[in-house]
């Protein structure tokens, strides 16, 4: 962690993305995203937001999302084609 998030004179650097491999005795190491933006007001720097990410968790997420996303284009040109009553419902059901 301490090579993504740098102090610089006690204070956070802003990180705009960083990625490490966070691990603990009973846990498995995971990859996790990590963004500090500083936080000010006028001049005065307030403190710093620290936002974690589950990187493993996202790309999964995003694969499951490609997959339906493919399944319904799919189903939706398997209905196409002479157009009958039972795929215009299923248009309808759709919009």
């Amino acid at each position: 962690m301490r090579e993504a998030i740098k102090l610089h004179d006690g204070e956070f650097d802003p990180v705009e993305s960083a990625e490490v491999v966070l691990s603990g005795p009973d846990s498995p190491a995971r990859r996790v995203g990590v963004s500090v933006q500083v936080i000010t007001e006028g001049e005065t720097r307030m403190g710093a937001l620290v936002r974690f990410t589950d990187l493993e968790s996202r790309e999964r997420i995003s694969t499951q999302l490609q997959v339906s996303e493919r399944l319904l284009n799919s189903r939706i040109s398997l209905k196409r084609g002479p157009r009958s009553e039972e795929s215009l419902e299923l248009d309808a059901d759709m919009a």
